[in-house]
């Protein structure tokens, strides 16, 4: 909902959790109590308890008794009007409820509704996603402060290796997906290629501390951006290879090995699909012949 801040006359939205919210921040809500208190004089009031008439504090101009024997009076009196509150609490002990995060059944304490701190803290979780999600996210995500923000975290982000990683995948799947292709390989998963060959480029074995994806069948021969069709090289190979056909390229090279070529074989073979499956079966008669040795 969209008001007028009572203090410094700013527009803002209030959160769905507090629609009747009249400051926009709380240093307006700070200076307006400052204000109030500022405003506030020492006057006459009626005690509520005994009846009597008294000058309040000057610290406290709402007081609403005149001494502290009818204050722990007025404790007393509400205690005893809201025994019933009390009384409550010892027959919800006796009734159950069902949890509405884990669907268990529970005994709950007055106005308990799930049955545990974790459940809890899961319910939260779901609600601000809810919240973030629905109307009072989509107004939040167009306002120029968010939008600020999020440029700042993400510039951030980008520096990072993490982060690297990922604009390099979000580039490929966008290549794959323009030609209407597969593009399913994730971040996690290049790791988890990288750790696959030690850290090495799948061709020559070079170490590397930066690397290129490499496409298996090429992107331009309708190569997927899969698992299963993307290996770890250098600059180097990479560029080399360009489009060129893995069974034709890779044993005329200078730094071919058998090792090397059975372990692209593995990779190929244990993530198959139907783009790589011509390939992986000409790998493997490639293999087969005897006539093969290693340059």
């Amino acid at each position: 909902m969209n008001k007028i801040c009572d203090v410094c006359g700013a527009p803002f939205i209030t959160p769905p959790h507090h629609p009747n919210q009249l400051r926009c921040s709380p240093a307006c809500k700070k200076e307006a109590k400052r204000k109030w208190k500022g405003s506030a004089r020492p006057h006459e009031q009626i005690c509520d308890v005994c009846g009597a008439t008294f000058i309040t504090l000057p610290n406290n101009p709402n007081q609403k008794r005149c001494s502290l024997a009818c204050r722990l009076e007025a404790k007393q009196r509400w205690k005893r009007e809201s025994a019933w509150k009390y009384r409550g609490q010892e027959q919800a002990q006796t009734q159950t409820k069902i949890c509405d995060v884990c669907g268990k059944s529970f005994a709950p304490h007055t106005n308990q509704k799930r049955c545990s701190p974790d459940c809890d803290k899961e319910f939260k979780r779901r609600d601000s996603l809810h919240r973030w999600h629905g109307e009072w996210g989509r107004a939040y995500r167009q306002t120029s402060k968010y939008k600020e923000t999020n440029r700042k975290r993400v510039r951030e982000f980008n520096q990072t290796e993490k982060g690297k990683e990922y604009r390099v995948v979000q580039q490929h799947r966008r290549k794959a997906r323009l030609k209407d292709l597969p593009q399913t390989y994730t971040a996690m998963e290049w790791r988890d290629d990288k750790a696959r060959f030690d850290y090495h480029c799948a061709y020559c074995g070079k170490e590397l501390s930066r690397f290129h994806q490499d496409h298996i069948v090429a992107l331009i021969n309708g190569g997927p951006y899969i698992r299963g069709n993307i290996l770890p090289s250098c600059d180097v190979c990479n560029t080399d290879k360009s489009s060129n056909d893995l069974v034709s390229w890779y044993p005329g090279q200078p730094f071919y090995t058998r090792e090397r070529l059975i372990k692209i074989y593995e990779h190929i073979k244990e993530f198959e699909s139907e783009y790589t499956r011509d390939l992986v079966i000409r790998i493997k008669q490639l293999l087969e012949t005897p006539l093969l040795t290693d340059y």
